[in-house]
Protein backbone atom coordinates (compact mmCIF):
# COMPACT_ATOMS: atom_id res chain seq x y z
CA UNK A 1 0.00 0.00 0.00
CA UNK A 2 0.68 3.08 -0.37
CA UNK A 3 0.74 4.44 3.44
CA UNK A 4 3.72 2.11 4.32
CA UNK A 5 7.08 3.62 2.99
CA UNK A 6 9.67 1.78 0.72
CA UNK A 7 12.27 1.57 3.86
CA UNK A 8 9.21 0.09 5.78
CA UNK A 9 8.34 -2.69 3.09
CA UNK A 10 11.99 -3.90 2.24
CA UNK A 11 12.79 -4.23 6.26
CA UNK A 12 9.74 -5.81 6.33
CA UNK A 13 10.91 -8.39 3.47
CA UNK A 14 14.28 -8.73 5.13
CA UNK A 15 13.29 -9.14 8.77
CA UNK A 16 10.26 -11.66 7.93
CA UNK A 17 12.41 -14.98 7.05
CA UNK A 18 14.70 -14.47 11.17
CA UNK A 19 11.57 -15.89 13.02
CA UNK A 20 10.98 -18.85 10.42
CA UNK A 21 14.09 -19.69 10.31
CA UNK A 22 14.58 -19.89 14.30
CA UNK A 23 11.60 -21.47 14.43
CA UNK A 24 12.44 -24.53 11.60
CA UNK A 25 15.80 -24.88 14.11
CA UNK A 26 13.92 -24.78 17.39
CA UNK A 27 12.39 -27.38 15.78
CA UNK A 28 14.72 -29.47 14.81
CA UNK A 29 16.63 -29.20 18.39
CA UNK A 30 13.40 -29.83 19.93
CA UNK A 31 12.46 -33.09 17.78
CA UNK A 32 15.90 -33.94 18.63
CA UNK A 33 16.05 -33.34 22.39
CA UNK A 34 12.53 -35.31 22.23
CA UNK A 35 13.47 -38.39 20.49
CA UNK A 36 16.77 -39.03 22.71
CA UNK A 37 15.40 -38.40 25.61
CA UNK A 38 12.37 -41.19 24.48
CA UNK A 39 14.82 -43.67 23.81
CA UNK A 40 17.06 -43.22 27.13
CA UNK A 41 14.00 -43.13 29.47
CA UNK A 42 11.94 -45.78 27.81
CA UNK A 43 13.89 -48.68 28.68
CA UNK A 44 14.92 -47.12 31.89
CA UNK A 45 11.80 -46.87 32.82
CA UNK A 46 10.45 -50.65 30.97
CA UNK A 47 13.43 -51.62 33.44
CA UNK A 48 12.23 -50.42 36.79
CA UNK A 49 8.22 -51.92 35.74
CA UNK A 50 9.75 -54.79 35.44
CA UNK A 51 11.85 -54.71 38.76
CA UNK A 52 8.46 -54.01 40.29
CA UNK A 53 6.53 -56.60 39.28
CA UNK A 54 9.49 -59.53 40.01
CA UNK A 55 9.57 -60.48 35.89
CA UNK A 56 12.74 -60.89 33.66
CA UNK A 57 13.90 -57.19 33.26
CA UNK A 58 15.73 -58.18 30.14
CA UNK A 59 12.84 -59.88 28.66
CA UNK A 60 10.46 -57.05 29.54
CA UNK A 61 12.78 -53.99 28.38
CA UNK A 62 13.23 -55.52 24.87
CA UNK A 63 9.84 -56.55 24.27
Amino acid sequence: TKRLGLLLKILVLLLLPVPLVLWLILSIVGSLLVGISYGLFAPLAATLQAVGAKEDRLYHCLV
